[in-house]
This record gives C-alpha cells, structure tokens and sequence, in this order.
C-alpha cells in the first residue's frame, strides 16, 4: 500500500508492500521502501552515516521470490532503526523494483512472469525509472511550468488584441487614407472661336515656348453680326466682373469680422472656416473672371478693325510648357470654349485633390496637416489642406449643388515649393484627424 507522509523533500515516495533484505547472512524486513531506499529494525552496532554495506533485496511472490545483489549506503541512524539508500541501483533491478510496486497496487501480483522477464532481459537505459507517482517537488515545478506557458499564451492573445485593435483606430480614426490627383500645375488653351480645327501643330509631351502655334481654325463668326455680338459679350463680362468685385469685397470685410469675432471665442473654428470658405470662393470667381476679360480685351484689341477676328486664326502658347493632353480631330466643330489642348507649366507648385466621404469630411479643417507619397518617385512630401468643397476651384458650383454632392473635394497645397509632379499624376493621401 501507498503511505500518506508530510511534504518532505524525497526523491519518490514510500510503500509498505512486503520487501525482504539480506545484510551480512541476516534477513530483515523492511519498514517501508522506496525505488530510492529501504528502512528497517536494526541495531546500531558499529555502523556509521556514509557506509556502504552489501546486500540483497527479496521480493516474495507467493510460492516464489526473486532476489536482486544491491548495494546500500547508510544514511540514517536511529536506537534501533537505520535508512539506508540504494548506492548506484541498476536500470534494470530499478525497472524491477517499480514493476514489483505496480503489481502490488494493480492487485496483479500473479503475474510474476513479467518480473522474471524483466530480471532476465537484457539491460538499457529506459525513462521509467523514476517513481510511480510524482513528488511535490516536481508537481509544483510541473504547475508552475504550465502557469508559465499559459501566461505567455494570454500575453501573446492580449498583444494581438491591442495590435489589431490599435491598427483599427489608426485606419479608422486617426487618420484618413485615400488616393489624391495632381492638379494647379497646368493650363487649358481654348479654341476661342467657334469653327472648323484645320489641324494640330504640336503633339503629346512636347516642351514648347510660349508663343509656338499649337492649332489651326477657320473663323465661322467673320460677320458684322458676329462682331455685334463679340462686343456685347464683353459688355455683359465686364458687368459680371464689377458684380463679382462687389461680392468679394463684401466677403472680405465678413471674414474680417469673423476672424475678431474668433479671436474674442464668440464663434466656433467651423463658423470661421464657413465664411473664409466663402470669401475664397467669391474671391477665386472674381480673379478668374478678370483674367478671362482681361484675355479677351487682349484678342479684341489685336484683331483691331477685323469682324470677328481672322478668318484662319492661329492659336498660340500662352507660356512655356509641356503638352500633356490633345482634344480635337481635324475637320471637327469647335466652339470658343471648347479645350484643344492643356500645357503643363513647370513654373507653378501643384496641388493635390482628393473626394472623401462627407462624413469624414466632418473632420477636416483648413490648415490640417497631411502625408503625401508619391510610388513613381518613391517620395514623401508634407502638404496642409487649402480649401475644402469644389466651389474653392469650380465658381459656377453653387451652394445647393455643393450640398447635393455625395462627395466633398479637398485641396492640398505642399509645404514645399519646389515640389514639381506630372500633372493629373495619382498619388497616395494620409491626414491625421486626432
């Protein structure tokens, strides 16, 4: 049977199954035993701690017994009791010694055939050598080795949650990412009249000088009606322009108010960015309409006496730049408005549009600071946001229509000058939102 013992430190545990052993022609039996050692009731005699003595270990097997040579060490001396300790025990007599105990405890004891095969087999080294049931020594280094793996297991699921948890935020809530659009760098050079395209002098990603013809056109309006005509739309451009003046003016002095008013924290940031989004836009309509008029009293005062200027126009570059896009085939109506061609000018610092959801729109503000990759160049560039809704950079956009879109348009200006990009080039867009 098992005994039931304090937790001493011992290298496996007690039995008290019937064990016989032969020290110097006398047998004894034995207290209790261990595979590690045996007690029994003897005296002291002249027996000392540290000796080693000769011995035979007996295992009764009902009609029979098997008897292993041992060798024992001394290692506890009492009044009439001595422990002693099996000194180098055999792989083989500890194999026997454990299969004994488990015969006992199975009740399986006549199966002692096992016993003598084992005595007689062959001799190697084999991991059932230790006790039969784990010491607290080794259970506890056990239970502890289990807490360590499970609590590497929880830190390694907790830092996954906190990893995919953080990217989450980060994609969703610090920052918006998006694919931007070069724009601001190049000009649109219009046909100017209505008519026929005699055909295209310059071709696709050609550098020409200001001044290179570009296209041919035949004059469709040569007609005292059509110079009538010509000169009445510049009438109603040049009221239209005075209107616009009024109107930005009108804006500049809101803004001005608004951004006291600010300062004083009697309005929000939102209501100050609405008003200096108005006065951008009146100003922006105001600026492109007198560069148009002013165009257009440049061409009326060099077609001078002429009816509706020449009959064979010849449409020139207003400035250096690259051709980068063509409309028109030869022989095709055109009218006055239509683009022929767009020149990229290498003078002028783009800028990026981007289209981004109205409710992300909700987080962004003038002067907001963004990241801008380009993959051809494999660079970075930082960029702030300049204006936000189409209006800033399309006046005949209304507010109605504005607020129809499903979609708001932002615009970045690089804080680098000398930033130079393909115009219409796709770009990628981070701006951090916290």
């Amino acid at each position: 049977m098992l005994i039931t013992e304090p937790n001493f430190q011992r290298k496996s545990h007690r039995v008290d199954i019937p064990l016989f052993v032969e020290i110097n022609s006398q047998l004894f039996r034995a207290i209790d035993w261990s595979i590690g050692g045996l007690a029994i009731q003897q005296d002291k005699n002249e027996n000392v701690v540290g000796q080693i003595v000769a011995g035979r270990v007996v295992l009764p097997l009902g009609d029979a017994r098997l008897s292993l040579d041992v060798e024992l060490v001394i290692r506890r001396l009492a009044t009439s009791e001595i422990g002693y300790e099996f000194h180098e025990l055999s792989e083989k007599n500890r194999r026997i010694l454990r299969h004994y105990i488990q015969l006992h405890v199975d009740g399986k004891l006549e199966n002692a055939e096992d016993l003598v095969a084992i005595s007689t087999g062959p001799e190697f080294s084999t991991p059932l050598n230790e006790a039969l049931t784990l010491s607290e020594e080794n259970t506890d280094a056990l239970v502890k080795g289990f807490k360590h793996r499970g609590m590497i297991a929880l830190g390694l699921i907790l830092l996954f949650v906190i990893v995919f948890a953080s990217v989450l935020f980060y994609n969703t809530q610090y920052r918006l990412e998006t694919t931007g659009v070069v724009i601001g760098n190049a000009d649109r050079v219009t046909a100017n009249y209505d008519g026929i395209l005699l055909g295209v002098d310059t071709k696709l990603e050609t550098y020409v000088r200001a001044g290179t013809p570009l296209f041919r056109l035949k004059n469709m309006a040569v007609s005292g009606t059509a110079a009538s005509s010509s000169r009445s739309s510049i009438e109603i451009q040049r009221a239209l322009l005075k209107s616009l003046e009024t109107e930005a003016t009108f804006r500049h002095q809101g803004y001005r108010n608004a951004l006291m008013l600010y300062q004083q924290r009697l309005i929000t940031r939102k209501d100050l960015e609405n008003v200096q989004n108005s006065y951008t836009t009146s100003r922006t309509a105001y600026l492109r309409q007198k560069t148009l008029l002013d165009g257009v009293d440049t061409q009326s005062k060099a077609i001078g006496h002429q009816q509706g200027g020449p009959l064979y126009p010849i449409i020139r570059a207003p400035h250096d730049g690259q051709v980068v896009a063509i409309s028109g085939t030869t022989g095709s109506h055109v009218s006055a408005n239509d683009v022929i061609v767009i020149l990229q000018r290498n003078d002028k610092v783009p800028q990026i549009a981007i289209s981004v959801e109205n409710k992300h729109a909700l987080k962004l503000h003038i002067g907001m600071k963004a990241k801008i990759y380009v993959p051809f160049q494999e660079k970075s560039y930082l960029a702030e946001i300049s204006s936000i809704g189409r209006a800033a950079i399309n006046t005949a956009l209304t507010e109605s229509m504005e607020a129809s879109l499903n979609g708001t348009l932002i615009t970045l200006a690089f804080d680098d000058p000398s930033v130079r990009l393909p115009f219409n080039a796709r770009v990628r867009v981070w701006i951090k939102t916290l």
